[in-house]
């Protein structure tokens, strides 16, 4: 069976995304997405990875190689659709967009005194002097 591969690359005014479809080393065609038709495609593929059996990872295993974002913009607005009593968090990712969870009371509390602690990290008891 041949093999396929898909290549992406940027467009050279940055305007759009290029998907070209090879098989070997044959260019079958290509796709030019927009950055609003890139942003619905990032979506529906998220969601996709959502429904799969292998889902990722519930944690966060030490010294695991994530990508970040350096300053991310934030809000957690006052009004939202979600349930009652539960706060919005956006983070915006320059790559992914407004990514946003929604937060039990506890949930929030929990991510607040963690930021707080690791600003401030709790002191810790010395062990008792020996006199």
């Amino acid at each position: 069976m041949p093999r396929m591969n898909l290549k992406v690359t940027i467009d050279e005014d940055r305007n759009s995304a290029i998907i070209e479809l090879y098989e070997e080393e044959t260019l079958l065609g290509h796709i030019i997405y927009d950055a609003s038709t890139l942003d619905q495609l990032i979506s529906e593929l998220a969601r996709i990875r959502a429904e799969l059996r292998d889902v990722v990872t519930p944690e966060l295993e030490p010294f695991s190689r994530v990508s970040g974002t350096d300053y991310p913009a934030w809000r957690v607005p006052d009004q939202h659709s979600g349930p009652p009593g539960t706060a919005l968090l956006t983070l915006r990712h320059p790559g992914l967009g407004w990514l946003a969870f929604l937060l039990e009371p506890e949930r929030a509390d929990d991510i607040a005194r963690a930021l707080v602690d690791y600003r401030n990290p709790p002191a810790r008891d010395k062990a008792p002097s020996r006199s």
